[in-house]
């Protein structure tokens, strides 16, 4: 059996642990249920490869890796969504962007369903990988859009933010993004033929790493300092 399903089954416990903590941690409010709800879609992200590198069985790795997909898809909306969060306010724009983005993942979700994001399975060194379905353009499409308008939302709220506490707090989510969005893409590149071994489960055990340190050291989601009247903010896409 492949030691490789290790990495992922690791960045989903990191995940739900990073989550609980802040949850547990913070007061009760909109930012920390975000924030949860973000962690839950990495677990479920990281348990789909999990799934792929785990079992020996074709079918039953495309069954299991089809309902974990979701958290792929959801992901996305849920990242855009921290960062709407943690800058509070927003103009009602982006409440509809973020209601199209959610839209687009409820569609793509039944899409998932149909088996017309992955239609099969190939065999690769570290385990099994997703065959592109006719919607996989579309879900590629989908994720680097919210990947991009992430990248770029944090940058603006960094270079136009001028309380120190907050460019502190944005520097270090800079830094997680800078991390785990160019490897997170790198899951794509197996199922267009290139034959890479995807790193975007040690980005998500990087992005963890970098928060959780951020939260104790620097009281990153102290409640107190990142929802102030002006301010809430956060990392990644509802």
């Amino acid at each position: 059996m492949s030691y490789h399903f290790v990495i992922p089954l690791f960045a989903a416990f990191a995940s739900i642990s990073l989550g609980v903590l802040v949850y547990k941690k913070t007061a009760p409010s909109h930012l920390n249920r975000v924030f949860l709800f973000l962690s839950a879609t990495l677990v479920l992200w990281n348990l789909h490869f999990f799934a792929l590198y785990w079992f020996e069985d074709k079918n039953l790795a495309f069954r299991v890796a089809r309902i974990f997909r979701v958290g792929s898809i959801f992901l996305q909306p849920a990242i855009l969504h921290l960062l709407v969060a943690l800058k509070s306010p927003r103009s009602e724009r982006w409440s509809k962007i973020l209601r199209l983005d959610y839209l687009a993942a409820a569609l793509l979700t039944i899409a998932n369903f149909f088996d017309l994001i992955v239609s099969d399975l190939k065999v690769y060194p570290w385990g099994y990988y997703s065959v592109g379905g006719p919607a996989y353009n579309l879900f590629t499409i989908f994720l680097i859009a919210n990947f991009a308008s992430a990248f770029l939302t944090l940058l603006w709220d960094y270079t136009t933010s001028t309380d120190p506490r907050i460019r502190l707090q944005l520097k270090f989510w800079l830094l997680g993004a800078a991390i785990a969005l160019p490897l997170g893409l790198t899951n794509l590149l197996p199922a267009y033929g290139v034959p890479i071994y995807p790193l975007g489960n040690l980005a998500n055990v990087a992005w963890a790493g970098v928060v959780a340190y951020a939260i104790v050291r620097h009281r990153l989601m102290d409640i107190q300092l990142v929802v102030t009247k002006g301010m809430a903010y956060a990392a990644m896409p509802k």
